[in-house]
C-alpha cells in the first residue's frame, strides 16, 4: 500500500488564524445570523476545525469560496462549512446525537449564544444513534475501503478521521443495547495519529498498514452486530418501487431480492440472504467528463432497516432518494421511531431552506441532490442541463459503453 496525504505539522496558531479567517469573512454578509464552531481540535495537523453557518431561510447567500483562505488556512479546515437555518439549530443533536462540545463564535440574535444538547428517551435515543452510526460505517468507513483496496494507496489524513470512528461504535452499541465482540484492535490508529509527528518516517508505512487492516477487520466486527441487532429492533413495512430504468432493472436481474438504491457515484444494495459484505467498482468516463469511480456496497437486507426512511418520508430529497430506488420485495425492513422520522423532515426542510445559498458544504447526506436555487445563473443552468443529460446516459442501455474498466469484487468479508 502507498500512503497520500500525509498530515504535515502546523501549530495551533494557524487553527486559530483559520477560525478568525471564517468569522471576519462571514460577520458583515448579510443573512448570516451566527456561526458555531463544533468539535475541537486535539491533534495539530490531523484535526480540523468545523463551523456550522446559521443563515436565514430562503434568501440568496454568496459565502466566501474556499480559494479566498490561505493555504494553511485551507488545510485547517479541510472543507467548506456547513449551513444550517435557525430551526435547524433547535435539533441538531437529532443530527449528531454524540455531540460533545459546541461553541458560538458570532451570534447577531442571541438566540445562539447557549446550545443546548437534547436529551431522548431510551428509544429515540437509540433510534437517533444507532441511525448515525449506521450513516457513518455505511456512507463513509465501507467507501473508504473500497477506496483503498482499489486504488491500493491510504490517504493517511482521512484514515485517521475514519478510524476514529470505532472506539465511538463500539461505546454506542453497548449504551444502546448491541451486543459486538471484544475489539482488541480499537485505538490503534489512534496511537499512530498521536505519535505521527514524533514517529521515525520509516516506521510509518508498517504501522499504517497494520492500523488499516486491523479497521477493516472492526468494521466488519460492527457490521455483524449490526446485522444481528437490525431484525429483531425492526418491522416489515409494505412496499410498491418497481425499477423505473434501464439500469435499475439491470441492478436487480444482477442482484434480485433486493433493494437498491442507485446514485451518482455509489450504489447500495441491501439483499435478502446475504451474508457478507462486499465492495465493487468500475470506471466510467462520459463525453466532457472526467473518469470517475462507481463503488457498489452489497449487504445483508437488514441494513435497510436504517435506510428506508426516505421512502416513507415526504419532501425533495426523500422524492430523489425513492427515484434513485427499486425493489423487487412487497416489504422492506423498517426502524420505526418518531424522533427518527422527523429527522428526515428535518433533512427535506433544511436542504430546502438553504437552496439559495452558494459555497457551502450541506450537512444532511444528500445522495447526489440538491434543491434547484430559485435564480439560477446561465452556466447554472446549463451545468444542470448537462448533469441530467449525464444522468439519463448513466441509467440508459446506452451506459456499458461507457465503462472503461469493468466492475471487479475489492473486498469481501463474511458478517
Amino acid at each position: 500500500m502507498e500512503l497520500t496525504s500525509l498530515p504535515r505539522l502546523i501549530p495551533i496558531s494557524v487553527y486559530d488564524a483559520a477560525r478568525h479567517a471564517i468569522i471576519e469573512k462571514h460577520k458583515d454578509i448579510s443573512d448570516v445570523l451566527g456561526l458555531l464552531e463544533f468539535g475541537t481540535i486535539p491533534l495539530p495537523g490531523i484535526s480540523d476545525v468545523d463551523f456550522f453557518i446559521i443563515v436565514e431561510p430562503d434568501r440568496p447567500i454568496s459565502l466566501p469560496h474556499f480559494r479566498e483562505y490561505s493555504e494553511d488556512q485551507q488545510y485547517a479546515m479541510n472543507s467548506l462549512q456547513c449551513v444550517i437555518t435557525p430551526d435547524t439549530y433547535k435539533y441538531l443533536t437529532h443530527y449528531d446525537p454524540w455531540f460533545v462540545e459546541v461553541k458560538t463564535r458570532f451570534d447577531t440574535t442571541g438566540e445562539f449564544a447557549n446550545f443546548k444538547k437534547q436529551t431522548f428517551p431510551s428509544p429515540a435515543y437509540a433510534a437517533l444513534s444507532l441511525h448515525f452510526l449506521f450513516e457513518k460505517l455505511v456512507y463513509g468507513c465501507l467507501p473508504f475501503i473500497a477506496d483503498v483496496r482499489s486504488t491500493e494507496k491510504i490517504q493517511v489524513r482521512r484514515f485517521f478521521e475514519e478510524a476514529k470512528q470505532t472506539k465511538y461504535f463500539l461505546r454506542e452499541c453497548d449504551k444502546v443495547g448491541v451486543a459486538h465482540a471484544d475489539d482488541p484492535d480499537v485505538g490503534a490508529a489512534d496511537s499512530i495519529a498521536r505519535e505521527w509527528f514524533t514517529m521515525p518516517e520509516t516506521d510509518r508505512k508498517p504501522r499504517v498498514t497494520a492500523a488499516y487492516d486491523a479497521f477493516e477487520r472492526s468494521m466488519i466486527s460492527i457490521a455483524s452486530a449490526l446485522n444481528t441487532f437490525l431484525p429483531t429492533a425492526s418491522s416489515s413495512r409494505s412496499i410498491q418501487l418497481a425499477p423505473k430504468t434501464w439500469i435499475q432493472r439491470e441492478w436487480l436481474r444482477r442482484y434480485p431480492q433486493s433493494l437498491i438504491v442507485h446514485t451518482p457515484g455509489r450504489v447500495f444494495v441491501y439483499q435478502q440472504d446475504c451474508t457478507n459484505i462486499t465492495l465493487e467498482t468500475e470506471t466510467v468516463k462520459l463525453p466532457s467528463v472526467a473518469p470517475f469511480p462507481i463503488t457498489t456496497i452489497v449487504m445483508p437486507l437488514s441494513f435497510a432497516a436504517l435506510a428506508t426512511q426516505h421512502l416513507f418520508s415526504s419532501g425533495g430529497l426523500s422524492e430523489y432518494y425513492r427515484s434513485c430506488s427499486c425493489t423487487d420485495l412487497s416489504a422492506v425492513l423498517f426502524y420505526a421511531d418518531d424522533q427518527l422520522m422527523f429527522l428526515h423532515e428535518l433533512q427535506n426542510k433544511n436542504l430546502q431552506a438553504t437552496r439559495n445559498v452558494r459555497n457551502c458544504k450541506l450537512y444532511e447526506m444528500r445522495f447526489g441532490y440538491r434543491p434547484r436555487p430559485d435564480h439560477q445563473s446561465v452556466g447554472s443552468r446549463l451545468s444542470r442541463v448537462h448533469q441530467s443529460l449525464t444522468s439519463r446516459l448513466l441509467h440508459s442501455p446506452l451506459y456499458p459503453r461507457f465503462v472503461t474498466e469493468p466492475r471487479r469484487s475489492v473486498f469481501s468479508a463474511r458478517i
